[in-house]
């Protein structure tokens, strides 16, 4: 009798660990399992009666069996936590990164100055030049590190309101009289003569304007070689105000 209830005991423990190690495939099957362990309790209950410690020995296997579904519980939901942390870290390190990115492009594209280093500290400067059928003006905003007189001539250059072998030979600013003095290399001259009316007006137009926006000026006196400008259209002895050309467009 005694080898029985020993022998009920085993195989309540064997159902006891199945349970356990089954557990963690679904919460579906769970439930069954745990019935099954029930009955094996029920069973040995029954078998060894109130002799000795046994019925206690069974209520601390029933006992194990649920701290330790529980345990594999905590650990499923602590792993899960981790995974979820990873993913968002790595959605933040993405973006940033993206971010990042975007940053380094702009820092590179020619249209906002050379050797960009800090965007923060860059300055709009207005660019005008001549519409398509080049009887009027059309302007862009570009970023520079700094507002100078050779960058101004650089971007007009890239819009032909000055030839590409433009040079500045002297700049000043006379605040007092909100007047500007710019004195051109002889390329300037000879690029202006080769237009019509129409195309001069336009050039001297987007030149003014464009000096005159980026320093707060209210006019422009331009020279060539230290010379007043000459062409077989005008004069230019007089400083220029913003979009006021010398005479009609064609």
């Amino acid at each position: 009798m005694k080898k029985k209830r020993w022998m009920t005991l085993a195989m309540l423990f064997v159902g006891v660990t199945f349970t356990a190690c089954g557990n963690s495939e679904n919460s579906e099957e769970a439930a069954p399992e745990v019935m099954q362990a029930e009955d094996f309790s029920a069973v040995a209950s029954e078998e060894i009666g109130a002799e000795g410690g046994m019925g206690s020995i069974v209520d601390e296997l029933i006992s194990l069996r649920e701290d330790t579904q529980t345990k594999e519980q905590a650990a499923n939901e602590e792993t899960q936590r981790t995974i979820d942390g990873t993913k968002q870290q790595n959605e933040v390190q993405s973006g940033e990164t993206e971010r990042g990115s975007k940053a380094a492009d702009l820092q590179n594209t020619g249209e906002y100055g050379d050797d960009v280093t800090d965007l923060q500290n860059l300055q709009e400067l207005v660019i005008y030049y001549s519409n398509s059928k080049a009887d009027g003006l059309e302007s862009e905003t570009v970023l520079v590190e700094e507002v100078t007189a050779n960058a101004i001539i650089g971007y007009l250059a890239g819009h032909n309101i000055v030839s590409i072998d433009t040079n500045v030979n002297d700049f000043r600013v006379e605040e007092e009289n909100s007047l500007i003095y710019l004195d051109l290399s002889k390329a300037f001259g000879e690029y202006l003569k080769t237009m019509g009316s129409s195309g001069e007006a336009v050039i001297m137009a987007a030149l003014t304007d464009t000096f005159l926006q980026a320093y707060e000026a209210e006019a422009l006196q331009i020279t060539v070689e230290g010379k007043t400008i000459e062409t077989n259209h005008a004069v230019y002895d007089e400083p220029l105000t913003f979009t006021e050309p010398k005479f009609d467009f064609e």
